[in-house]
């Protein structure tokens, strides 16, 4: 099995994109609430391993996460989240430099709160 093709961390952050860990994992975030209107999640950075996305107002927190890098541990980076929201929504996370990626889904009505810790395997 040949090895991936690695790459410099290429995430660029706007309105509806959190890069984490240095600009390693991209994150984005689409929700439908209960009436069926559709929107992407409004990204906000807390940390360079944690942010945060809103719905529906900047002060309104809806889903928090983070990427951890536990290499160290079982080698595989780590992503988690918890969800402060129970509408609908798809958390997709990107590793820009493996171009692997994740989908992450909470189902309407439940409030997903989530940990993977073999989230990427880095080799």
């Amino acid at each position: 099995q040949q090895a991936p093709v690695l790459s410099d961390p290429s995430c660029e952050s706007n309105s509806t994109t959190l890069c984490l860990d240095d600009r390693r994992f991209e994150l984005k975030v689409a929700w439908r609430d209960f009436s069926d209107t559709l929107g992407p999640g409004r990204a906000a950075a807390m940390t360079a391993d944690t942010g945060y996305f809103w719905f529906f107002s900047n002060d309104n927190v809806e889903v928090v996460v983070k990427v951890l890098d536990g290499r160290g541990i079982n080698g595989h980076y780590w992503v988690f989240f918890g969800a402060l929201s129970n509408v609908e929504y798809r958390l997709k996370v990107t590793d820009t430099v493996t171009g692997a990626s994740k989908t992450y889904y909470n189902e309407s009505g439940t409030f997903g709160s989530f940990g993977d810790t073999e989230a990427f395997e880095v080799p």
